[in-house]
């Protein structure tokens, strides 16, 4: 089954004061919808158009938002591939050839064999074959589009309170002390093997040692602290990333 929220475009009255000039300019930037084969989804902006079929082996349950990406072409970004990754936002940036994350033109949810779309952009006609929510500028449906996505399904619920929970998490996290902290073990744990290496018979030693010790000293990120006052920030940051992480474990199976 098709679902869809979204406000209709009302065709101009020439009995009421209507602004035609607004009306030309909500029908440009309006979605279009077309029901294919009687279960998959045919949206349009702009001339270019993409197909939701929910008989595609998506990782279902799923939500994707659907942005203008590369030459205007419509590219969802599914959150099972934002919240599994590290580097959420750029990675979407660099393969989908988005700009702005906050400015997309629909979000879709599958769940079994429903297809949920919502989109804060007008349509010109519902199809009769689509379930249709209006949604008022004023409503929270509105300002919170995901939400209402999540309000259909209790699968796509559970799916945004554990999207939510990782947005949490990974607010919290700031990257470059986590690649500082990974530094410091890497070095510790270079200066342990070099100290290792020197009790191997001098013969036996890799010829490049020598050189990679030289250059270890040199450019090692314990110079300036110490090794001791590193081995207590690498474990510093390792146990606050171990608490968020489990707050987030727990905050995922909240209902909110």
């Amino acid at each position: 089954m098709i679902h869809i929220a979204a406000q209709v475009i009302a065709p101009i009255n020439p009995e009421v004061s209507n602004d035609e000039f607004a009306y030309q300019r909500r029908l440009d930037e309006s979605l279009a919808f077309d029901v294919v084969d009687g279960v998959c989804l045919k949206v349009t902006f702009k001339h270019q158009s993409i197909t939701l079929d929910p008989r595609l082996p998506y990782m279902k349950p799923d939500m994707a938002v659907g942005y203008q990406g590369l030459e205007d072409a419509i590219e969802l970004v599914w959150d099972s591939e934002r919240f599994n990754a590290r580097d959420t936002s750029s990675s979407v940036v660099e393969r989908k050839g988005v700009n702005d994350l906050t400015s997309h033109l629909f979000i879709v949810g599958f769940e079994g064999d429903n297809i949920f779309l919502v989109t804060r952009k007008t349509i010109v006609e519902v199809p009769s074959e689509v379930t249709h929510t209006d949604i008022n500028h004023e409503s929270l449906e509105f300002l919170r589009p995901r939400q209402w996505v999540a309000s259909m399904s209790e699968e796509l619920l559970a799916l945004v309170v554990k999207n939510k929970a990782k947005r949490r998490l990974l607010a919290q996290v700031k990257p470059e002390e986590s690649i500082a902290a990974l530094e410091k073990q890497v070095d510790l744990l270079s200066e342990l093997v070099l100290n290792i290496a020197n009790l191997i018979p001098e013969e036996e030693r890799p010829e490049w040692l020598s050189d990679f010790a030289t250059q270890f000293e040199l450019t090692k990120s314990t110079k300036f602290k110490g090794s001791n006052a590193a081995v207590t920030d690498v474990f510093s940051h390792k146990s606050q990333v171990r608490n968020i992480q489990a707050t987030y474990f727990d905050q995922r199976s909240e209902i909110v």
